[in-house]
């Protein structure tokens, strides 16, 4: 290669870095967007001729600095990110000293590699559009890159790159379909140092939910069997909060295993609601359910006692599963352990709080329900206000809620009521979730986003089992009814597509998440649940992975046999060596003086044996064609003039003896 196809192909392969870094780079940290900076800026000066490629320990010194970059950033190698931006920071130093064909296929595969990391954050539609445009980019540098006359244009090899992708898509597809689902990952990845996780947090403080109010990304989607419930009957139950310390609610210690028949009580048919689920990753094991689930015969989860709903293994991707809940269902059950637990409070804080509780006590004679309604009726009369920004609290969090602040969130009002049942002596616990849901009028489902993330309380009642009360429909029985939207006074605050009045790009939101969701069901969540349900639609009961074995080895055959007759019918689609064929036009022609071309003939072997048999003129003429060969297949300083000549002669060639 000479000096401008080198600064050609170095800033192709740039390009090509830059394409696959690019959405990675909203995800690295500064040190390491730093460090990219500096490489791009020394491959484009190589590029431009202003410096020379890195000796040795110059590559050795641009290693560790790569190394101690990670350090900085991420504290180690390992992990899908920290590994994904040491992968691309070792692209640019492979990239440094490239100077063979070698390096640059090098280069290319890494390339290949890093654009699929892209999965690790999201496989939205968009993304995966992304990345087959820049697929289309890489296979046209190999298939340029590979071309040893050097006469390919770029959009000649985008043209035979599109061809290529197109061709293999029947085989993708197949693939896809067919290849057997199997529970699990295939391989694991090392976990990163600090995972980032989404959504509900595994304690409750005063704050945490408030802040959660204001994104407006999507927890899970739900897709009811038949009428979607009221947005007030949509309680979607997660963490079960026990343990108090003052100031953070967390679980408590759960029995392991499932629950009994006995806890959870549905009589009545008419009240089961079928729904499924289609949960975003949030790193952690719960997973939400209206109240209660009943059916979980045949699944990979557990219902604890706290009758908090639990998967195997943490959401690491896009799950789908499907519940059937009863609303009405009783729930009974409680061991002295747990009677236990969920009066405990912590020693010498919140005094007033408890003396208020203990004044109800003794003025309702001990009745739970009256003092749970007289609870409630303090926060209906008394001036609280529901605000997404609620003062700080100090030590004796409640009592300064209660009787000075009296502004704060659902976590604020349904830790305040815990802890009042608790110190009057009623069995309580905290209930983190999302409450309600935004309907989606273009296909019907509802979209659960973190801005309905809520916290409620239970309470025990020895003739009804654990019951749900909701301090907040006290204070703000908007926020129950119709959302958060029409809740609080801080608008600006909340995700505008909960405030936004512009009917066309609501619409046009409803309509993408249509489409989002669309694919998730059946490309990203495409588990053995789907595979199924597409067989069992085109007619085929009961398939098991032989089936799909089967199927799968027999439409391989089939398209892979169809792509081969096109190929030899019409060509590789692949740029076929023009001068090889050429030359070999060119033998045929010198084989008509009775002498062939051995396999073992090079060029100018095969020429002086034959030119013997030429008249002057047609030797001379051939010894040119053989000079021009040569000059193109061996040498490094040709262009495409030479080329032209080389085709020109060889088919203005005649043999003369």
């Amino acid at each position: 290669m000479n000096g401008a196809m080198q600064a050609v192909h170095i800033w192709a392969l740039l390009l090509g870095i830059q394409l696959v870094g690019l959405p990675q780079y909203w995800h690295v940290p500064a040190p390491l967007l730093f460090a990219v900076l500096v490489m791009t800026l020394w491959v484009a000066l190589i590029a431009f001729g202003r410096t020379r490629r890195p000796r040795k320990l110059l590559r050795i010194l641009l290693l560790v600095f790569t190394i101690a970059v990670m350090a900085i950033s991420y504290g180690t190698l390992l992990g899908r990110e920290a590994g994904t931006g040491f992968l691309i920071l070792l692209s640019f130093l492979k990239l440094l000293e490239a100077d063979s064909r070698r390096d640059i296929y090098v280069v290319v595969f890494l390339n290949y590699f890093i654009i699929a990391t892209n999965f690790f954050h999201t496989q939205s539609p968009w993304v995966v559009f992304y990345v087959f445009l820049v697929v289309l980019y890489l296979t046209s540098m190999l298939i340029r890159f590979s071309d040893t006359v050097g006469t390919l244009s770029m959009q000649r090899g985008l043209r035979i790159s599109a061809r290529m992708l197109i061709q293999a898509m029947p085989l993708m597809l197949i693939l896809f379909v067919l290849f057997p689902r199997i529970p699990g990952p295939l391989w694991g990845l090392p976990k990163d140092a600090a995972s980032a996780t989404t959504g509900l947090s595994d304690d409750m403080s005063p704050g945490s939910l408030s802040s959660l109010i204001q994104s407006d990304e999507v927890a899970f989607r739900v897709r009811f069997k038949d009428e979607i419930p009221g947005h007030q009957s949509m309680y979607w139950r997660g963490p079960v909060f026990t343990d108090y310390d003052g100031w953070t609610w967390k679980s408590g210690i759960r029995p392991r295993g499932v629950v009994t028949p006995h806890l959870v009580k549905s009589d009545n048919e008419e009240n089961h609601i079928s729904y499924t689920i289609t949960i975003e990753p949030h790193q952690r094991k719960w997973l939400f359910a209206l109240e209660y689930p009943i059916q979980l015969k045949g699944t990979p989860f557990r219902l604890t006692r706290e009758l908090q709903l639990l998967n195997r293994n943490k959401i690491t991707n896009v799950f789908q599963y499907t519940l059937v809940s009863d609303q009405k269902a009783l729930n009974k059950g409680l061991f002295d352990t747990e009677r236990s637990r969920n009066l405990r409070l912590p020693d010498s804080l919140n005094p007033d709080t408890v003396a208020l509780a203990r004044q109800w006590y003794e003025e309702e004679n001990g009745d739970a329900r009256a003092i749970i309604e007289r609870t409630l009726a303090y926060f209906r009369n008394e001036p609280f206000v529901y605000t997404l920004n609620p003062p700080v609290l100090g030590n004796d969090a409640m009592d300064d809620f209660l009787f000075e602040t009296r502004r704060g969130f659902c976590e604020h009002y349904s830790s305040a009521f815990v802890f009042l049942m608790r110190a009057a002596g009623i069995p309580a616990r905290v209930v983190a979730g999302y409450q309600g849901g935004d309907t989606n009028p273009v296909s019907d489902y509802v979209i659960v986003r973190q801005s309905n993330a809520h916290a409620w309380a239970e309470v025990w009642l020895d003739a009804e089992g654990w019951v749900r009360v909701d301090p907040t429909s006290a204070v703000s029985p908007d926020r129950i009814e119709s959302g958060i939207q029409n809740a609080v006074a801080e608008r600006e605050l909340l995700p505008a597509i909960l405030v936004s009045s512009n009917s066309f790009l609501l619409q046009l939101q409803y309509q993408w998440d249509s489409l989002n969701t669309y694919w998730t069901d059946w490309v990203v969540g495409f588990d053995r649940h789907r595979q199924r349900q597409l067989f069992s639609k085109l007619g085929m009961e009961d398939t098991d992975w032989k089936d799909y074995i089967i199927w799968l080895f027999a439409l391989m055959t089939v398209f892979g046999g169809l792509i081969a007759w096109w190929v030899i019918r019409h060509g590789t689609g692949v740029r076929t060596d023009r001068i090889r064929m050429a030359y070999d036009r060119f033998c045929n022609k010198l084989s008509k003086t009775g002498v062939s071309r051995l396999i073992s003939d090079g060029p100018v072997e095969y020429y002086n044996r034959v030119r013997n048999r030429l008249s002057p003129a047609t030797a001379a003429a051939a010894g040119k064609i053989i000079q021009l060969y040569t000059s193109i297949r061996y040498g490094e300083n040709h262009g495409t003039e030479d080329v032209k000549a080389f085709l020109k002669a060889v088919r203005r060639f005649r043999v003369r003896v």
